[in-house]
């Protein structure tokens, strides 16, 4: 089979009437990925028409089509990488890799990498459930044995083969891997990583199926940033939900992965020009953490001062509460700036790798001079 067209290694074998037909039923499943793709730009530039829909749309589309086309032979897997400069989505954080594969829970794999300098590699399968990809095995931080050069191998599905070897078994329901590389600099390369099919099940690669999924895909990664970033306008505008609060759950969920390893929070960000939101708070013990401001679609932006990590934090407080300024320009008040690069609305969102005793900061619009 070709894992890059999607084509059976039999399509030659078929009459020239069957193969006309499997090629034009073919096309009708490309035609329909191209129409919900032109759905979702046309949908987002209504929803914010202010931002460029063509850009989140052609990420989705560009990782849909690596990762369950290009790449979604479950007997010849390899890696997407999930976010790239050009590309991004669903909650980026600046500095972390993210690969991702497609898989059969009845086959076995095996990943093959290398630590290098991150400050964190997490191994996470997800299972498919309800719409929604849901954290099954997860393999991360110290729990992750290396030999004294950094390099990992972690077997998937089978056995547990003992013996203190990294393995993560498979249920009926996993379909997707995801391997985080985290660093503090985003610049920094990740080593390569693969992935590779050792056995088990010999499904053939279905294309139809493959195109169906991506387009799904594209269409969750859209509807659920428009639902996510609605619910946020209207239910953490400028402040942290209460303790009591209603919890809301999205219905659209199938492009977000979330990992055990890691806490998220955050609210919607409006501030005019003359005015910023200011969090302060106790600091969360964590391996790492970080403080992001994404645009309205949940991606986060090139300008290094619309982030911040713990190291950050630390430098200007020690082990002391916190004060974080988010505004379009820097209050220069001893408070660390946030930038919202000049945008008057967005999304703030802290994550803590390995978090403890997490207190969510308070929050007040004030003035920026």
């Amino acid at each position: 089979m070709s894992a890059a067209y999607g084509l059976p290694a039999t399509l030659g074998k078929l009459s020239p009437r069957n193969a006309w037909v499997y090629g034009r039923v073919m096309l009708d499943h490309l035609s329909n990925l191209a129409q919900i793709a032109e759905t979702a730009e046309r949908d987002l530039a209504a929803w914010r028409p202010d931002l460029d829909a063509r850009r989140l749309t052609n990420a989705a589309v560009s990782l849909a089509t690596e990762l369950f086309i290009a790449g979604g032979d479950p007997v010849q897997p390899r890696f997407a990488e999930f976010i790239r400069p050009d590309r991004k989505l669903a909650g980026d954080n600046p500095g972390t890799w993210y690969h991702t594969a497609c898989l059969n829970p009845e086959a076995t794999y095996v990943i093959s990498g290398n630590l290098s300098a991150a400050l964190y590699v997490g191994v996470q399968v997800y299972a498919t459930a309800y719409g929604w990809n849901l954290p099954s095995g997860n393999l991360g931080g110290a729990a992750l044995t290396t030999d004294a050069a950094g390099n990992f191998t972690v077997i998937l599905g089978g056995d547990n083969p003992g013996g203190g070897v990294n393995w993560l078994p498979l249920g009926e329901n996993d379909r997707t891997v995801i391997v985080r590389h985290y660093y503090r600099d985003r610049y920094t390369p990740c080593p390569p990583i693969t992935i590779s099919w050792t056995g088990g099940s010999t499904d053939t690669f279905d294309g139809a199926l493959a195109i169906e999924r991506a387009g799904t895909f594209i269409d969750q990664v859209v509807r659920a940033t428009m639902e996510i970033t609605d619910l946020m306008e209207s239910e953490a505008m400028n402040a942290y939900p209460g303790d009591n609060a209603e919890v809301k759950v999205p219905h659209y969920g199938g492009a977000l992965y979330p990992t055990r390893d890691i806490s998220y929070t955050g609210c919607f960000v409006q501030v005019a020009n003359d005015e910023r939101l200011v969090l302060r708070g106790p600091q969360t013990k964590a391996l790492y953490s970080s403080y992001v401001f994404y645009d309205p679609y949940f991606t986060s932006l090139e300008d290094p001062a619309a982030r911040l990590t713990d190291e950050d934090v630390k430098a200007r407080f020690g082990d002391g509460p916190f004060t974080i300024s988010i505004a379009a320009t820097d209050p220069n008040d001893g408070s660390l700036w946030l930038s919202t690069t000049g945008m008057r609305n967005g999304i703030v969102a802290i994550r803590h790798l390995f978090g403890e005793d997490e207190v969510q900061p308070s929050t007040s619009v004030e003035p920026l001079a």
